[in-house]
């Protein structure tokens, strides 16, 4: 079977989507300091949160890592500690649900929803294939969606803080 006819369940994409970046709040609540750390760096150098928690780190552990590892904890399924654990690097031949998260999260990235808006986001060209997406057809979903999904997410947050809704 092609990986683009592989279906992905909605309910692995929805877990793996929530907990993908929960290792982030691992390292803010219990290692402030260390997080702080990634947060300077990330805007000194201009990069990525990964990329600065990667440099800083010289083989530490990251906040995929620990993200991973606590789906471990929870005996989660392979498939979905694999997809949290490889959002940043998919490998050779990802699954279709390690490139969906991988591409969701650098969409999500690009469209300023991430610790850093200005850093150029990188899909990894093996993950959008399995996807059967191109840089070009991401480039047109970035656009298209952009702005519904920024407009959606402040009425959420303004919901959530019991704002009255803006027009």
């Amino acid at each position: 079977m092609n990986s683009r006819e592989e279906r992905v369940s909605f309910n692995d994409y929805w877990i793996a989507a929530l907990l993908h970046d929960c290792g982030k709040a691992i390292q803010g609540f219990f290692f402030w300091d260390w997080f702080e750390r990634i947060i300077e760096t990330m805007k000194d150098e201009e990069c990525s949160f990964y990329e600065a928690e990667t440099a800083l780190g010289d083989g530490l552990i990251t906040h995929d890592q620990i993200s991973e590892m606590l789906l471990q904890k929870a005996e989660m399924p392979e498939e979905l500690m694999e997809a949290v654990g490889l959002h940043h690097e998919p490998g050779d031949s990802p699954t279709p649900l390690v490139a969906l998260i991988h591409v969701a999260d650098a969409l999500c990235n690009e469209m300023g929803f991430g610790y850093n808006e200005t850093v150029s986001v990188k899909y990894d060209r093996k993950a959008l294939k399995t996807l059967g997406l191109t840089k070009e057809t991401v480039a047109e979903m970035v656009e298209t969606l952009r702005e519904p999904v920024a407009k959606e997410i402040m009425e959420l947050v303004s919901q959530c803080l019991g704002d009255s809704p803006s027009d």
